[in-house]
């Protein structure tokens, strides 16, 4: 995901420390499910993917809102059946189940 240069540092200097996990963060407006399916594959150790950003009202700029979430919702379902992880969806008070949260087995 979009990561700056001083966030790339951090990571790496984390890694050759052998802290342990990474926790990734993407604050970017413009991050789609397509996004996180075609990142998560590369993050070593995954564990759990948290989405924070699912807008019921329709937003130009916000690719997870309004009437993209049933595609985005199935982009991630097939991300947690993939790669075995849980993903978890947390979404405005406007959306149906304010969260959701698809598991490895889930369909």
């Amino acid at each position: 995901m979009n990561q700056t240069t001083k966030e790339q540092q951090v990571a790496y200097q984390l890694v050759r420390a052998g802290v342990g996990d990474l926790l990734l963060i993407d604050d970017g407006t413009n991050l789609t499910a397509e996004d996180i399916a075609g990142t998560a594959p590369h993050m070593e150790g995954l564990a759990l993917v948290v989405v924070d950003r699912l807008q019921a009202a329709h937003s130009a700029r916000l690719p997870l809102s309004g009437d993209r979430l049933p595609d985005a919702s199935q982009v991630l379902a097939t991300l947690a059946r993939t790669l075995h992880v849980p993903v978890l969806a947390i979404g405005d008070s406007d959306v149906p189940r304010s969260w959701a949260c698809w598991t490895p087995t889930s369909h």
